[in-house]
């Protein structure tokens, strides 16, 4: 089920919802949020370009199957702000519902998987 909503003028929100998976996702202009259903958790990655621990973490993600979104805190002044203000100066940092860290942490993404 296709669902769109209009934001002020130029902006849309859409929300696919299949009865069958296991996640919804939201799309708001570029950015994709994934929703699991029965959990409510949404993994947000904020990286930076050439960030090996960055590129780990994202393999790991996707090794375990995790749907996340990945933004890129030198592109995204509200994202670096949001970063700073968890008292984060190292990328990169992860936010799964009201858990967040920063760096590799293999651990903390198993427990999400």
């Amino acid at each position: 089920m296709l669902n769109s909503f209009r934001i002020g003028r130029s902006s849309k929100l859409t929300v696919f919802h299949d009865l069958g998976a296991s996640r919804d996702t939201l799309s708001f202009g570029e950015t994709q949020l994934f929703l699991l259903k029965g959990n409510l958790t949404m993994i947000t990655i904020f990286s930076t370009p050439s960030c090996i621990q960055c590129t780990a973490t994202k393999r790991e993600m996707d090794r375990k199957g995790i749907d996340y979104n990945m933004v890129d805190i030198t592109k995204d002044e509200a994202a670096y702000n949001q970063v700073k203000g968890l008292g984060y100066n190292q990328a990169p940092v992860v936010i799964a519902g009201d858990d967040h860290w920063s760096g590799f942490r293999p651990d903390k993404i198993g427990s999400l998987a």
